[in-house]
């Protein structure tokens, strides 16, 4: 792919054409709304940003290792189980005083225990819930990521129906855990069973209620912005043809619903063969033997889902000519409507969840939802951001020079080039959708970093220039037992904590601290003004469903779903 050129002013990406963003959903509130706090207390968006009782609001984040929980034992006496809860609760009420004194008010929350508890048990979810009521008590905001961890099991078999296809169904949940297929979850957009699982876990988390506080979660006006789900990225994982290790019942679903879309939009195997110029050996729409082809990467073409003639027609003919095909293979328009099945398959999934999760709650309903965060390098992934009430997207950049040529090799300092972010290619200088609140949902300079205290500011100015939301830092490290130390975040400076090697943490770096927390009073108080003029870049429907944009590295090494 093309390098881009760093951008010196905001940008904002927009689709033109017959291919622009749905009207706004309108989601029907619970019956109890009435009994909930005005509509003033919650986050909604005004005038394409975050507004909170008619203000605008930006939001300076944290991510991390919290809170800590009480980690009670079932042979605990009741002593020490109240012990550990008391020591919990007061590190909860360190941990947030802690955030407000680096100059945060927002948290990116990945904390998610769904189980009912007891006020005051000291269980995982009575911490967490006392953890948020603290957040809310000192007028933070919460960010709800990701309900991507939905562990499909065979008893979902039942949650959507369809009794006739449910043992083979079941059979291959089961052939796909054994075989240790861990991308099983990206079948989730066209297979109504673990659609149907995803909801039921963003029921669990979004029902709850928290005791601490009197609301359910979906209603609580503390939460700010909901997330269906983080670096899914599912589009270069499906254009690098990852579903094709899927048990042959996926494939053959998702083959069943290519067809569907074919005959839709081309009506006969005429109409079809009349745009596409041409089908392979054994392909039929007829039949429904046409393969879901081109992808991103050479191929050789199974005959899973065809007849015995038809499979024996596909094989003779990669038997005397191409073993493989790629794009340069086939016409424009066969790969363009595989990418717009793809893209159109997503974003009804997206909607269907987010209409199910805006029903639930009175938070839920006013205040934005994200579909996804990261670009991926993708266009389809940017359409799908604008399809959502914001947008979310993500940068990190090395503090070593891998060029050796550069003057200060290994280090060198931001300052001494043009202004950007990006390390390669720009994550984030190009990615504003107008109308859209825009959030950078992590961001951090890795370390070891001799420049590291300048980053926060030269952050501070691209959230300026380009007006943002929300930029949340990553990450906060846990630290254990902050009441039982005098002095809990005095310690050496680590390079690396909670398992991440690239030393994302800032926990102990007081430099970098109090380079954050003044950036924050200055982004939060909007003290740096917007560019006046922001270009804008549109782009419609050939570029959209161009075979050759989806960036992709395999889709084996980037997102978790």
């Amino acid at each position: 792919m093309r390098r881009l050129a760093p951008l010196l002013c905001s940008t904002f990406l927009m689709i033109c054409g017959s291919v622009v963003a749905a009207s706004p959903r309108v989601s029907r509130l619970p019956s109890a709304a009435q009994n909930l706090p005005p509509d003033r207390e919650y986050v909604t968006v005004q005038n394409g940003h975050l507004s909170v009782n008619g203000e605008r609001l930006r939001l300076w984040c944290v991510i991390g290792g919290f809170p800590n929980f009480a980690d009670i034992e079932p042979g605990d006496s009741p002593q020490t189980r109240e012990q550990k809860r008391a020591r919990a609760y007061a590190d909860a009420d360190a941990i947030v005083q802690r955030f407000m004194d680096l100059g945060f008010n927002g948290i990116r929350l990945w904390s998610d225990p769904v189980e009912d508890y007891r006020k005051g048990d000291g269980s995982n979810a009575d911490v967490l819930d006392y953890f948020v009521s603290v957040a809310k008590k000192r007028g933070m905001r919460i960010w709800v990521p990701s309900f991507s961890w939905a562990d499909v099991r065979v008893e979902d078999a039942e949650l959507a129906g369809a009794p006739a296809t449910a043992n083979d169904w079941k059979r291959a949940v089961e052939e796909a855990k054994q075989k240790g297929f861990g991308y099983l979850w990206i079948a989730r957009v066209w297979d109504p069973r673990m659609e149907a699982a995803q909801r039921k876990l963003i029921a669990q988390r979004l029902t709850r209620m928290n005791h601490h506080t009197g609301l359910r979660w979906a209603d609580d006006p503390v939460f700010a912005i909901w997330e269906l789900t983080n670096e899914e990225w599912w589009i270069s994982k499906m254009v690098s043809g990852l579903w094709q290790g899927l048990p042959a019942y996926f494939q053959q679903s998702l083959s069943e619903r290519w067809h569907a879309y074919l005959r839709d939009k081309y009506g006969s195997e005429e109409r079809l063969i009349a745009k596409w110029g041409f089908l392979l050996p054994g392909e039929s729409l007829e039949k429904g033997t046409v393969r879901i082809a081109p992808l991103n990467q050479g191929v050789r073409l199974e005959g899973a889902g065809m007849d015995a003639q038809a499979r024996r027609q596909l094989e003779a003919a990669q038997s005397v000519g191409k073993q493989q095909y790629t794009r340069d293979d086939f016409s424009y328009w066969r790969g363009a409507d595989v990418l717009e099945f793809f893209l159109q398959m997503q974003l009804a999934h997206k909607k269907r969840l987010g209409d199910y999760l805006k029903s639930l709650g009175k938070s839920a309903h006013l205040s934005p939802l994200v579909y996804d965060t990261g670009i991926g390098y993708e266009i389809q992934s940017q359409y799908l951001h604008q399809n959502a009430d914001a947008v979310a997207h993500d940068a990190y950049i090395n503090g070593t020079s891998a060029n050796p040529l550069n003057q200060r090799f290994p280090w060198y300092s931001g300052l001494e080039e043009w202004p950007r972010i990006a390390q390669d290619l720009p994550w984030l200088e190009h990615n504003r959708v107008g109308g859209k609140p825009f959030l950078c949902y992590e961001t951090q300079i890795m370390q070891p970093a001799k420049y590291r205290a300048e980053f926060p500011l030269r952050l501070l100015a691209l959230a300026a220039i380009q007006d943002w939301d929300a930029v949340c830092w990553h990450y906060w490290g846990r630290v254990s037992d902050i009441t039982a130390s005098p002095h809990p975040f005095d310690k050496p400076m680590d390079v690396t904590t909670g398992g991440h090697p690239q030393g994302y943490h800032f926990t102990y770096d007081e430099v970098q601290n109090a380079m954050m927390q003044a950036a924050a009073y200055m982004f939060r108080s909007g003290l740096l003004s917007p560019a006046p003029a922001p270009t804008t870049f549109l782009y419609g429907r050939r570029s959209l469903y161009d075979p050759a944009s989806p960036w992709t590295t395999g889709g084996l090494t980037a997102g978790s779903g």
